[in-house]
C-alpha cells in the first residue's frame, strides 16, 4: 500500500478559514498545524483488512469438523491464499 497522507477536508477547509484567506498562510498552516488531522491510507486501510481476514477465517473453520467436500476445499485453499496476501499488505505497511 502507498503511505499516502489523506486530510480530512472540512476540517482543514474550517482551520484555514479560522486562520485567514491569505494564500501563502494557508500553505504554510497545511504544512505545520498540528490541529488538522492527517491520516494515512493504511490506517483507514488496515483495520478493513483485518476484518476481512478475521471473517474469512471463521467461515473457514465453520465446517462443523466434517470432512471438506470439493467445494469447500476449494473455499480453504482460496482462504489461505488471500490471508496470506492480506498479510502481506499489512506487513508492507508498518515496515513503509
Amino acid at each position: 500500500m502507498a503511505k499516502r497522507e489523506l486530510i480530512d477536508r472540512k476540517i482543514a477547509i474550517d482551520t484555514i478559514i479560522k486562520k485567514g484567506n491569505n494564500w501563502k498562510d494557508i500553505l504554510n498552516l497545511l504544512n505545520t498545524s498540528t490541529e488538522i488531522p492527517i491520516y494515512t491510507e493504511q490506517e483507514i486501510v488496515k483495520p478493513y483488512l483485518e476484518e476481512l481476514k478475521s471473517k474469512m477465517k471463521e467461515r473457514d473453520d465453520d465446517n462443523g469438523g466434517e470432512p471438506l467436500n470439493a467445494v469447500d476445499r476449494g473455499y480453504h485453499l482460496a482462504c489461505e491464499h488471500l490471508c496470506k496476501e492480506i498479510d502481506n499488505l499489512l506487513s508492507e505497511s508498518e515496515g513503509a
